[in-house]
């Protein structure tokens, strides 16, 4: 009987350590805001203040000065990129240093079939494909504002991205072809400023970056609603060799990273 308990019990020890090691994520530091920061979609502020991934391949800077957060992300992986501009990104924070999805901006959100090619409805031809710099701009035309998730579970609000007081973001290309996102954040709210992180410098904050997902049976709808059925399609192709999803083409898995990050206190 106590071999037995003794197993159970060491079953349980393993189950909680494999539980803790899935939840790590990795330290960034965060750096006094020694210059000033514009939010433009550009990281020519961010020289030397760079955290690289290379699992995730994504370079991450984190500065901040008594009042603000000042946050960019930039990635030159073009799946990354493709998952960012069609299905958006969400940025959360968790105040107490976890990785709970306690308050969030979600901005781009992203535009349905970006980057695919043209339907032969419009001028261009149909095997036209965008550049990634067009594609860009695209997405910064069309996203007009920026959705606030939380503290509270149903807790949503808008805001203007022409807004130039509390949350500013900003999504960019750089000149070597890295896709750029900037965000400046109030640590703590205000009269002013009512959306913020709701830590203070000297603390550590977990924060977390997500795309959203690819929605199967919208796309499904959508083929059905356009007459594409499964006749001509056979073996899973379609005519041109490209495969149908569900078909033989796995689709990507969101894009979702955690670090902890301690503000630095000056």
């Amino acid at each position: 009987m106590n071999q037995i308990s003794n197993t159970i019990l060491f079953c349980g020890l393993c189950v909680a350590l494999l539980s803790t090691i899935g939840c790590q994520e990795d330290e960034v530091a965060s750096h006094w805001s020694d210059r000033e920061i514009t939010i433009d979609g550009e990281q020519t502020e961010w020289h030397g203040r760079l955290w690289v991934s290379e699992p995730e391949n994504i370079a991450i800077g984190i500065m901040n000065d008594e009042s603000n957060l000042y946050l960019t992300l930039s990635t030159s992986d073009r799946n990354n990129i493709m998952q960012i501009m069609r299905l958006g990104l969400t940025v959360w924070f968790d105040p107490k240093g976890g990785t709970k999805e306690v308050f969030g901006i979600k901005y781009p959100f992203g535009i349905r079939g970006m980057g695919t090619r043209s339907t032969g409805r419009s001028e261009r031809p149909r095997d036209y494909m965008p550049d990634m710099e067009e594609q860009v701009r695209s997405l910064q035309k069309s996203q007009l504002w920026i959705e606030v998730l939380g503290p509270g579970k149903d807790d949503v609000a808008w805001l203007s991205v022409m807004d130039t007081t509390g949350i500013r973001v900003k999504t960019g290309l750089s000149t070597d072809g890295r896709f750029v996102y900037e965000l400046k954040i109030p640590l703590g709210p205000s009269l002013d400023n009512p959306y913020a992180v709701n830590t203070s410098p000297g603390k550590t904050v977990g924060i977390g970056f997500e795309t959203g997902e690819i929605d199967l049976a919208a796309m499904r709808s959508q083929r059905a609603g356009s007459g594409m059925r499964g006749g001509g399609m056979r073996g899973g192709r379609r005519p041109g060799g490209m495969p149908g999803v569900g078909q033989g083409r796995q689709m990507p898995e969101p894009f979702r990273y955690w670090i902890r990050v301690t503000l630095d206190s000056g």
